[in-house]
Protein backbone atom coordinates (compact mmCIF):
# COMPACT_ATOMS: atom_id res chain seq x y z
CA UNK A 1 0.00 0.00 0.00
CA UNK A 2 1.27 3.26 -0.71
CA UNK A 3 1.52 6.05 1.92
CA UNK A 4 -1.34 8.41 0.56
CA UNK A 5 -3.56 5.34 0.13
CA UNK A 6 -2.87 4.78 3.98
CA UNK A 7 -3.18 7.89 5.27
CA UNK A 8 -6.71 8.30 3.30
CA UNK A 9 -7.74 5.30 5.28
CA UNK A 10 -6.53 6.46 8.27
CA UNK A 11 -8.66 10.14 7.86
CA UNK A 12 -11.65 8.10 7.02
CA UNK A 13 -11.83 5.92 9.96
CA UNK A 14 -10.96 9.37 12.10
CA UNK A 15 -13.83 11.00 10.79
CA UNK A 16 -16.20 7.91 11.64
CA UNK A 17 -14.77 7.75 15.15
CA UNK A 18 -15.23 11.53 15.18
CA UNK A 19 -18.92 11.59 13.98
CA UNK A 20 -19.73 8.11 16.41
CA UNK A 21 -18.88 9.74 19.51
CA UNK A 22 -20.30 13.23 18.21
CA UNK A 23 -23.93 11.35 17.61
CA UNK A 24 -23.70 8.93 20.19
CA UNK A 25 -22.76 11.95 22.67
CA UNK A 26 -25.49 14.37 21.29
CA UNK A 27 -28.19 11.93 21.83
CA UNK A 28 -27.19 10.76 25.26
CA UNK A 29 -27.02 14.50 26.35
CA UNK A 30 -30.76 15.72 24.68
CA UNK A 31 -31.83 12.29 26.30
CA UNK A 32 -30.21 13.22 29.94
CA UNK A 33 -31.98 16.79 29.30
CA UNK A 34 -35.31 15.23 28.69
CA UNK A 35 -35.15 12.88 31.75
CA UNK A 36 -34.42 16.18 33.56
CA UNK A 37 -37.30 18.39 32.22
CA UNK A 38 -39.93 16.20 31.86
CA UNK A 39 -38.93 13.11 33.84
CA UNK A 40 -42.48 11.36 33.84
CA UNK A 41 -43.02 11.96 30.25
CA UNK A 42 -39.77 10.54 29.19
CA UNK A 43 -40.74 7.76 31.75
CA UNK A 44 -44.28 7.14 29.97
CA UNK A 45 -42.51 6.66 26.59
CA UNK A 46 -40.00 4.30 27.42
CA UNK A 47 -43.11 2.33 29.45
CA UNK A 48 -45.07 2.84 26.17
CA UNK A 49 -42.13 1.27 24.11
CA UNK A 50 -42.30 -1.79 26.87
CA UNK A 51 -45.77 -1.67 25.69
CA UNK A 52 -45.29 -2.27 22.27
CA UNK A 53 -42.93 -4.85 22.70
CA UNK A 54 -45.73 -6.72 24.78
CA UNK A 55 -48.02 -6.66 22.04
CA UNK A 56 -45.66 -7.28 18.59
CA UNK A 57 -44.75 -10.33 21.37
CA UNK A 58 -47.76 -11.16 22.22
CA UNK A 59 -48.57 -11.40 18.50
CA UNK A 60 -45.48 -13.67 17.78
CA UNK A 61 -46.63 -16.35 19.91
CA UNK A 62 -50.29 -16.37 19.18
CA UNK A 63 -49.03 -17.04 16.07
CA UNK A 64 -47.03 -19.56 16.79
CA UNK A 65 -49.17 -21.33 18.81
CA UNK A 66 -51.91 -20.85 16.39
CA UNK A 67 -50.22 -21.69 12.82
CA UNK A 68 -47.33 -24.32 14.08
CA UNK A 69 -47.20 -28.24 12.53
CA UNK A 70 -44.33 -28.79 14.31
CA UNK A 71 -45.05 -28.28 17.88
CA UNK A 72 -47.21 -30.59 20.28
CA UNK A 73 -50.37 -29.05 20.99
CA UNK A 74 -49.61 -28.61 25.39
CA UNK A 75 -46.74 -26.50 23.82
CA UNK A 76 -49.04 -24.22 21.26
CA UNK A 77 -51.60 -23.84 23.90
CA UNK A 78 -48.42 -22.24 25.81
CA UNK A 79 -47.40 -20.12 23.47
CA UNK A 80 -50.91 -18.97 22.71
CA UNK A 81 -51.13 -18.50 26.85
CA UNK A 82 -48.03 -16.46 26.82
CA UNK A 83 -48.99 -14.66 23.77
CA UNK A 84 -52.75 -13.31 25.14
CA UNK A 85 -50.54 -12.51 28.72
CA UNK A 86 -48.34 -10.65 26.96
CA UNK A 87 -50.97 -9.00 24.58
CA UNK A 88 -53.32 -8.39 27.84
CA UNK A 89 -50.39 -6.53 29.23
CA UNK A 90 -49.45 -4.67 26.89
CA UNK A 91 -53.04 -3.15 26.13
CA UNK A 92 -53.23 -2.46 29.61
CA UNK A 93 -49.98 -0.25 30.14
CA UNK A 94 -51.55 1.69 26.75
CA UNK A 95 -55.12 2.25 28.41
CA UNK A 96 -52.81 4.26 31.80
CA UNK A 97 -49.59 4.39 30.25
CA UNK A 98 -49.31 7.21 33.37
CA UNK A 99 -50.08 4.14 35.86
CA UNK A 100 -48.47 1.50 34.17
CA UNK A 101 -45.02 3.84 34.27
CA UNK A 102 -45.53 4.11 38.20
CA UNK A 103 -46.27 0.27 38.56
CA UNK A 104 -43.06 -0.47 35.71
CA UNK A 105 -40.38 1.92 37.84
CA UNK A 106 -41.78 0.19 41.63
CA UNK A 107 -41.57 -3.41 39.88
CA UNK A 108 -37.65 -2.33 38.81
CA UNK A 109 -37.30 -0.76 42.13
CA UNK A 110 -38.67 -3.87 44.13
CA UNK A 111 -36.68 -6.04 42.31
CA UNK A 112 -33.41 -4.33 42.87
CA UNK A 113 -34.56 -4.04 46.64
CA UNK A 114 -35.53 -7.69 46.89
CA UNK A 115 -31.70 -8.56 45.62
CA UNK A 116 -29.73 -6.48 47.66
CA UNK A 117 -31.78 -8.15 50.66
CA UNK A 118 -30.63 -11.81 48.98
CA UNK A 119 -27.52 -10.46 48.48
CA UNK A 120 -26.97 -9.60 52.03
CA UNK A 121 -28.24 -12.69 53.61
CA UNK A 122 -25.95 -14.61 50.95
CA UNK A 123 -23.24 -12.59 52.33
CA UNK A 124 -23.92 -12.62 56.05
CA UNK A 125 -24.75 -17.32 55.54
CA UNK A 126 -20.57 -16.92 53.96
CA UNK A 127 -19.40 -14.52 56.86
CA UNK A 128 -17.31 -17.23 58.89
CA UNK A 129 -15.47 -18.05 55.38
CA UNK A 130 -14.90 -14.44 54.78
CA UNK A 131 -10.59 -13.33 55.11
CA UNK A 132 -11.84 -10.27 56.37
CA UNK A 133 -15.49 -10.93 58.00
CA UNK A 134 -15.77 -6.90 58.93
CA UNK A 135 -16.11 -5.95 55.61
CA UNK A 136 -18.27 -8.67 54.56
CA UNK A 137 -20.39 -7.81 57.52
CA UNK A 138 -20.56 -4.61 56.83
CA UNK A 139 -21.70 -5.03 52.84
CA UNK A 140 -24.02 -7.48 54.39
CA UNK A 141 -25.30 -5.10 56.45
CA UNK A 142 -25.72 -2.04 53.79
CA UNK A 143 -27.12 -4.22 51.28
CA UNK A 144 -29.86 -5.64 53.48
CA UNK A 145 -30.40 -2.17 55.19
CA UNK A 146 -30.71 -0.50 51.24
CA UNK A 147 -33.27 -3.56 50.43
CA UNK A 148 -35.48 -3.01 52.81
CA UNK A 149 -35.43 1.18 52.43
CA UNK A 150 -35.62 0.67 48.20
CA UNK A 151 -38.88 -2.01 49.63
CA UNK A 152 -40.25 0.48 52.12
CA UNK A 153 -40.09 3.09 49.24
CA UNK A 154 -39.58 2.03 45.82
CA UNK A 155 -41.09 4.60 43.72
CA UNK A 156 -39.14 7.07 45.50
CA UNK A 157 -35.92 5.26 45.17
CA UNK A 158 -37.03 4.46 41.28
CA UNK A 159 -37.36 8.51 40.77
CA UNK A 160 -34.22 9.45 42.36
CA UNK A 161 -32.08 6.93 40.07
CA UNK A 162 -34.14 7.96 37.13
CA UNK A 163 -32.92 12.00 37.87
CA UNK A 164 -29.23 9.92 38.88
CA UNK A 165 -29.33 8.60 35.07
CA UNK A 166 -30.66 11.98 33.73
CA UNK A 167 -27.53 13.57 35.15
CA UNK A 168 -25.14 11.27 34.21
CA UNK A 169 -26.16 10.78 30.67
CA UNK A 170 -26.13 14.72 30.22
CA UNK A 171 -22.46 14.85 31.52
CA UNK A 172 -21.61 11.53 30.02
CA UNK A 173 -23.03 13.01 26.93
CA UNK A 174 -21.65 16.69 26.90
CA UNK A 175 -18.00 14.72 27.25
CA UNK A 176 -18.72 12.33 24.41
CA UNK A 177 -19.58 15.08 21.92
CA UNK A 178 -16.05 17.00 23.21
CA UNK A 179 -14.46 14.20 22.53
CA UNK A 180 -15.55 13.95 18.82
CA UNK A 181 -14.07 17.44 18.39
CA UNK A 182 -10.76 16.79 20.06
CA UNK A 183 -10.09 13.04 18.73
CA UNK A 184 -7.38 12.69 16.52
CA UNK A 185 -6.29 10.10 14.61
CA UNK A 186 -3.35 9.02 15.99
CA UNK A 187 -3.16 4.93 14.40
CA UNK A 188 0.09 2.88 14.47
CA UNK A 189 0.52 0.84 11.31
CA UNK A 190 2.52 -1.83 11.81
CA UNK A 191 5.18 -2.92 9.63
CA UNK A 192 5.32 0.75 7.75
CA UNK A 193 8.80 2.33 7.81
Amino acid sequence: MNKQKITTQVNSFSNGVRVAFGISGIVALVLGLLILIAPMKTASIITAIVALYALVSGVIYLAIGIFSRTQSNPKRILNCVLGAMFLAAGILAFTDLDNSTVLLASFVAIMIGIVWVAEGVVALTTLSRSPNRLVSGGYAVLCVIAGVLVLFGPFTFASILWLILGISLMVLGAIQALRAFSFKGNVVIIGQN
